[in-house]
């Protein structure tokens, strides 16, 4: 019997085939390129379905439902080597504030039962961390490798550690904040050097090991990371 969880089709500008992939929150989503043929839906999930099954049921046994609802105690920011405590203060308000405090710690104030909210108020907080340190360390790397970008946005993707445009101009996943050191610079030269080949040739790949030697096994543990970061900082709202 094949197994058919349901999914989520998300027509992307950017695909040039078809993705699949697994998130706690939005279960199976299939990325696909605009005008991309609907009927052969079923023969891709029939041709991925042992993939599909090991991973979802890994889902399934490390993620409860209560655990898609609770508001996270602790940052720990493995790039930085920090590990922040998170303390709340429930206050009949409509906002909510946010505060560093002594000691590693985070005082969020104000209606803290709005699950959103403070999710919301949490990315925006490391959002702003991880331009200051993400920055600095792509500046380093540009001394290093000699290659140079001409802008750097931080953002809350779904799919991306990172992107590289034609004009240079690189995004920054802020979760990478998540990551250990040697990941994050992994990812950091990944983007850079496609500031010279905006592709994934041999060219690319030998550019990208020239800098970083062990970009295979830093590739492999990418791969896997993902299921690790805490469920919250998934997109819970929808796509965008």
């Amino acid at each position: 019997m094949l197994f058919n969880p349901p999914y989520m089709l998300i027509q992307s500008l950017r695909a040039k085939s078809v993705r699949l992939k697994i998130c706690r929150i939005n279960g199976l989503q299939l990325v696909v390129p605009r005008r991309f043929n609907k009927q052969k839906i079923p023969d891709i999930l029939h041709k991925n379905q042992k993939w599909i099954l090991r991973n979802w049921h890994h889902i399934s046994a490390n993620t409860s439902s209560d655990q898609k609802t609770a508001l996270p105690q602790e940052l720990d920011l493995l790039f930085l080597n920090e590990k922040w405590q998170i303390q709340y203060y429930p206050q009949e308000i409509n906002n909510i504030l946010l505060e560093i405090q002594e000691n590693h710690i985070i005082k969020i104030t104000g209606n803290t039962q709005d699950y959103k909210l403070v999710i919301t108020a949490l990315k925006k907080h490391l959002k702003q961390k991880a331009r200051k340190y993400l920055m600095a360390k792509l500046d380093q790397l540009c001394q290093t490798t000699q290659l140079s970008y001409s802008a750097l946005s931080i953002r809350d993707t779904q799919s991306r550690w990172g992107s590289c445009s034609a004009k240079k101009r690189i995004s920054l996943n802020f979760k990478l904040l998540f990551l250990p050191p040697d990941i994050v610079e992994y990812v950091l030269i990944h983007e850079l050097c496609h500031t010279r080949h905006l592709n994934h040739s041999t060219h690319f790949w030998q550019l990208v090991e020239r800098f970083c030697p062990k970009y295979l096994e830093m590739r492999q543990k990418l791969k896997k990371i993902s299921f690790s970061l805490p469920l919250w900082l998934e997109k819970v709202f929808g796509l965008g």
